[in-house]
């Protein structure tokens, strides 16, 4: 059990370090900083999350708050709520020893035994983290103490929240969408932070980002999407990612000159990493 939880803790870090290695127009990278936040934040958080959402023994809500509440320590900011989020339940499906090939089945098992108590966890990790709109339209005020399971209140959540629907779902596009489309554009060129970049624009034309569509209205959300279709498009068939960098840095500059973050699509885009990691702990 020792050797897994270091295996999962270093893909934690891993999978939240390639959020800003890799190049996703909106969100903050090496390279670009924006909304009020740096890489510094980014990598302070992973290294932050990463033993107490691998913490034994404990449930999926109890690591949510554990996790952002390292967080807190290390950042004045939100970086990551949505990534501990989604990467909990992985973590828990993972320790009870499911291969890879199980670790679907294994993860809507962990979803489905979700408890009141763990809605009560992770809505105080969402009270510490302060993300801008998340809790609306779920089965009351966040504030209050919930009375239905983190599942149930998911469901709620999850026409107006990606991450919810994907707990709502199983984590159904996670497995058989995204993870395709990195371990396609691994073969292809070789590279994490180009499969990162292949996963977050093959999300984000397919699905507008529901952080925009919450700060902005659902109508900016889409016209993002419809943008990142054309870029999907030239980026699924070229032979050289790095040809279009000069695009994507221009797309990037451009959403964050307007306040646009795609953080939804990017915390689906660290989760599928970390999914893809899971691979070589097995």
């Amino acid at each position: 059990m020792k050797a897994l939880r270091t295996a999962l803790q270093e893909g934690v870090f891993r999978a939240c370090e390639l959020d800003v290695k890799a190049l996703k127009p909106g969100n903050v990278s090496i390279e670009s900083p924006g909304h009020g936040m740096s890489a510094a934040d980014f990598l302070l958080s992973a290294a932050a999350i990463a033993k107490p959402i691998t913490t034994s023994g404990i449930g999926v809500g109890e690591r949510i708050y554990r996790a952002i509440e390292a967080t807190q320590f290390v950042v004045t900011c939100n970086t990551n709520l949505g990534i501990v989020l989604l990467l909990a339940p992985l973590i828990q499906a993972a320790e009870s020893g499911a291969n890879l090939n199980s670790l679907e089945n294994q993860t809507h098992k962990v979803l489905d035994d979700l408890t009141v108590a763990d809605a009560d966890w992770a809505y105080r990790a969402i009270r510490l983290a302060k993300p801008g709109g998340m809790g609306q339209g779920m089965s009351h005020d966040i504030a209050e103490s919930p009375t239905i399971t983190l599942f149930e209140a998911m469901q709620v959540a999850a026409p107006r929240d990606q991450i919810a629907c994907l707990y709502s779902t199983g984590f159904h596009s996670l497995f058989n969408r995204n993870l395709p489309v990195w371990r396609d554009a691994l073969v292809r060129w070789g590279e994490r932070e180009w499969a990162a970049t292949a996963v977050f624009l093959e999300s984000l034309a397919r699905e507008p980002d529901s952080l925009i569509s919450r700060k902005f209205g659902i109508d900016e959300s889409k016209r993002i999407s419809q943008a990142a279709i054309a870029l999907w498009r030239s980026f699924s068939s070229t032979q050289s990612p790095n040809a279009l960098r000069p695009a994507l840095m221009v797309w990037d500059a451009e959403l964050k000159a307007k306040g646009f973050n795609p953080g939804s699509t990017a915390d689906i885009t660290v989760a599928t990493a970390f999914l893809a990691g899971l691979q070589d702990i097995r």
